[in-house]
């Protein structure tokens, strides 16, 4: 990754365009509820969660692949409110018409990093509802110490 890109950490409320390289881990299509034809925004999630709105679906969804490596220019930025979410960044990335995204090298952002959730935390029910939680895969079936959360919603 290059100077000149932002990190996940870096991103706030204090600027209007971002220029940050990602690795899409979750993508999908949020359906409009009046017209399943139709989708209502293309979605991405990992460490920050990206929205593209349905004016913009047609211009992005062939250009981006879940698993590829790209670079986004021209990002804006919001808060990341709502009843679901898919991570706990306060803020979430909101594609534009005049965001660039660049196809990079598949190992230009590293792979798939796991947030570790002790298993008494779900057990307990000490997981946060509004987050979207999905597959669990056990880490170690002996002595169940450990899941995987991967946050994705299933379709």
């Amino acid at each position: 990754m290059t100077n000149n890109h932002n990190i996940v950490v870096e991103i706030d409320a204090t600027r209007e365009n971002w220029k940050i390289c990602v690795r899409v881990v979750r993508l999908w299509l949020v359906p409009d509820f009046k017209n399943k034809k139709l989708s209502h925004s293309l979605e991405m999630g990992d460490r920050i969660h990206t929205t593209v709105k349905r004016t913009l679906v047609y211009k992005f969804q062939n250009e981006i692949k879940k698993g590829k490596c790209y670079s986004f220019h021209l990002v804006g930025v919001a808060y990341n409110i709502g009843g679901f979410k898919t991570n706990h960044h306060p803020y979430k990335l909101i594609f534009r018409f005049s965001t660039k995204v660049i196809l990079l090298e598949d190992g230009a952002v590293p792979n798939i990093v796991y947030d570790l959730v002790p298993i008494s935390t779900i057990m307990d029910g000490g997981l946060d509802v509004d987050y979207l939680v999905g597959k669990a895969a056990l880490l170690n079936s002996i002595n169940l110490d450990l899941i995987i959360i991967s946050t994705i919603m299933l379709l």
